[in-house]
């Protein structure tokens, strides 16, 4: 079924929050383990292992950045109007699970050549949200010298950079490393969802108004940013589908991870992740039927 991608998310943050409660385990050394070890040897294999065309790589990149740039203004603009300062909660409005289900999501609707088209957004997706959004969770404290310097010590910028020359350059590397990068980042999201339910363990219940206004602009501004763009430059077919439905994806545990590992709002965030994923069926089944 399309939707089995949801459900499997849930058994895992589900097995998170149980874990937590039973023997208990801490969530910022899993952040760690995830953003320092494991993300990077999955977002490499992921753009090395696929076909990228050139102009396609461009379009749909082009469309992320707009996409991630409406969003984020959007909610700059509703925290401002409920008076919230903590920037680490734009981070789920801005970024979505293009990854864990956007890829079968995208492969269940629109076959092998819409994975292709998934796999270049998230890879672009991903070179902002470990940039821009390591910058704005960083906080508006810290010069802008150490922001960049936080961000140039993540190690999955240089996995992104390297896939994509390795890519574009088809350079071969041996099998039994690309096995080993695939093994290793395929822990990747199973301890993602792990600390997510992890931390919702932890949770004190307050007010959900944060976390649902940043739902809210990842969904409703998502799909018109994608609209827009794909009126704007005329984008047709596959591209122009695969653009819209992973526009509409729910906030990427990233999102929840970044603010784990500096310090922001993880509960906030990690509400808003499990929200946005419980809801998420309905935008996808309404771009499902307009495609």
């Amino acid at each position: 079924m399309i939707f089995d991608p949801i459900l499997i998310a849930f058994f895992g943050i589900a097995l998170g929050f149980i874990l937590q409660k039973k023997i208990g385990f801490d969530q910022n050394s899993v952040a760690n383990i995830l953003i320092y070890v494991t993300g990077p040897a999955l977002v490499f294999y992921s753009i090395y292992s696929k076909q990228i065309v050139l102009d396609e790589f461009i379009t749909i990149g082009l469309a992320s950045i707009f996409v991630i740039g409406a969003c984020g203004l959007a909610a700059a603009l509703v925290f401002k109007i409920l008076k919230y300062k903590n920037s680490g909660m734009l981070l789920p409005a801005m970024f979505m699970n293009s990854g864990y289900l956007g890829y079968p999501i995208a492969l269940f609707a629109l076959g092998e050549t819409g994975l292709q088209k998934a796999v270049i957004y998230d890879a672009v997706e991903t070179i902002l949200s470990f940039t821009v959004g390591v910058f704005i969770v960083q906080g508006d404290k810290m010069h802008w010298k150490e922001k960049i310097w936080g961000i140039l010590k993540l190690p999955l910028i240089y996995a992104i950079v390297i896939g994509v020359i390795l890519n574009f350059g088809a350079v071969a590397l041996p099998k039994l490393l690309i096995d080993s990068l695939s093994l290793v980042g395929s822990a990747t999201i199973p301890l993602a969802l792990l600390a997510l339910g992890g931390r919702l363990a932890t949770l004190k219940v307050g007010a959900l108004k944060i976390p649902l206004a940043a739902v809210a602009v990842r969904f409703v501004i998502g799909a018109l940013a994608a609209v827009a763009f794909i009126k704007i430059f005329d984008v047709h077919g596959v591209v122009a589908s695969a653009i819209l439905l992973i526009s509409v994806m729910p906030p990427a545990v990233n999102s929840y991870v970044l603010n784990e590992k500096f310090g922001k709002d993880p509960e906030n965030a990690a509400t808003a992740v499990v929200i946005g994923t419980l809801i998420c069926f309905i935008p996808i089944a309404i771009v499902l039927s307009a495609i």
